[in-house]
């Protein structure tokens, strides 16, 4: 798949590699509301007693930019989505030999022209701490969505996309984290004229919480 755009930071673009080439060695994660401490495995090691988000937080990942839209993309046919929203509650706090889960409560689309959006299964994503970081790697299970499609000298086709352990990107922790998605998503069969994956990136901010660090123990 390739790179549609440039990201915004150069410590992005860091762990955006390192979680692709799958060096993530966590032995556990947790998401805290300050940096973790250093300690033997570098920095982010250790979130504070008393600051890690307990079971039923809140997150929400929003991207709303013109100039630098969510791209997705079904082989030939391009979207540039304008708004999109990741919204979901963690399952739990995590901890040693555990990543973080969170139920996808929210999954949307806006303004993509030509298709029309829908969530059939709003599936789980789960955080995986990355080590001598703040950040993690995402990954996908069980999110199915459908699309609607006007192809232009074909017209309407209906696409079924499922993700199964699906990596999408990874999180850079801070005062407002940010979420880098880039994946691809396989398809099941569906319309004659779907692609066989659909590709999606884009630069989510996450609103909530306000503060967001990725830890690998308490």
């Amino acid at each position: 798949m390739k790179c549609v755009k440039t990201l915004g930071s150069s410590a992005i673009v860091a762990v955006a590699f390192v979680a692709f080439i799958g060096t993530n060695t966590a032995s556990g994660t947790v998401l805290c509301k300050k940096q973790g401490e250093a300690g033997s495995g570098g920095t982010g090691t250790t979130c504070p007693s008393g600051f890690a988000y307990a079971a039923e937080t809140k997150l929400h990942a929003r991207a709303t930019s013109l100039e630098e839209p969510v791209i997705l993309e079904l082989d030939s046919l391009k979207l540039e989505c304008p708004e999109s929203t990741i919204q979901g509650k963690t399952s739990g706090e995590g901890g040693e030999g555990l990543g973080v889960s969170i139920a996808v409560e929210v999954l949307t689309f806006l303004e993509c022209p030509h298709c029309e959006f829908r969530v059939l299964k709003a599936g789980t994503v789960t955080i995986s701490w990355i080590s001598g970081t703040h950040a993690g790697t995402v990954t996908s299970n069980g999110t199915e969505m459908t699309w609607s499609c006007f192809i232009p000298g074909v017209g309407t086709d209906h696409c079924i996309y499922r993700t199964e352990n699906t990596h999408l990107g990874a999180i850079a922790g801070g005062t407002q984290a940010t979420l880098e998605v880039e994946t691809s998503i396989p398809a099941v069969p569906t319309g004659l004229f779907c692609s066989e994956a659909m590709a999606w990136e884009g630069t989510y901010t996450v609103t909530e919480p306000s503060a967001l660090y990725v830890a690998e123990k308490t």
